[in-house]
């Protein structure tokens, strides 16, 4: 879900990025809770959702692993797992998994996954500014709500494609905006400009638009 603010207007978009990041569809992969490898180094050292021992990875941790593997080229720039990367890398790949360790991997088909929904919702953001009239780089700030923008690294996030470059630097994680909301529509004295809110929200149907399925089919690439 996208919503563009420029001062009193405010245009939104629903892109379909599918599960990938909430951790469905993914071999090893889990939602945001204990356990789930949240974080992955260059080292492949993780950190954890809580800091309990590792049970699968969420959204955050497939972001930078694949970003890690992008930059030892161990994925190219098609998205495909290079077996014969060579050295330390290469002894981690088997049948086109590659290991975190014995329990936990990352398959070809989850890269695909994660391709479909980094594509999803890059070309989004970019057809939700073009539409109107904007591009990137005139964004101040962006805002990514919820347990996955509170533990997605922005370097990741760029490397990977998730998000235009024009956005380094401007990163804001608010945290759960979805609980904060449905509190301010309980309370009587937020409810009429929460409902003012929701009446004036333009729509960018991005459904059939040739322009964002050209975005999309560029987006699939990593650079």
């Amino acid at each position: 879900e996208l919503a563009l603010i420029m001062g009193d207007r405010i245009v939104c978009a629903s892109t379909a990025a599918g599960p990938a990041l909430e951790g469905a569809n993914i071999e090893c992969g889990t939602g945001g809770i204990p356990g789930a490898i949240c974080a992955v180094s260059d080292a492949l050292d993780f950190r954890t959702v809580s800091d309990q021992p590792a049970t699968g990875i969420c959204g955050s941790g497939l972001t930078d692993l694949i970003a890690v593997l992008l930059r030892k080229s161990v994925i190219d720039e098609t998205g495909a797992l290079d077996e014969e990367c060579g050295g330390d890398m290469e002894a981690r790949i088997d049948d086109q998994k590659f290991y975190l360790q014995e329990n936990i991997w990352l398959s070809q088909k989850d890269i695909r996954q994660f391709q479909l929904a980094k594509a999803a919702i890059h070309a989004g953001i970019e057809t939700l500014c073009e539409s109107t009239g904007l591009h990137c780089g005139d964004i101040s700030e962006l805002y990514v709500a919820g347990g996955l923008g509170y533990y997605l690294a922005e370097k990741s996030m760029l490397e990977t494609g998730l998000i235009p470059a024009p956005f380094a630097g401007k990163l804001k994680t608010p945290g759960n905006t979805a609980l904060a909301g449905a509190v301010r529509c309980l309370l009587e004295q937020e409810r009429s400009k929460v409902c003012a809110i929701a009446d004036s929200i333009e729509i960018c149907e991005l459904t059939g638009r040739s322009d964002f399925s050209d975005r999309f089919i560029d987006a699939m690439c990593f650079e």
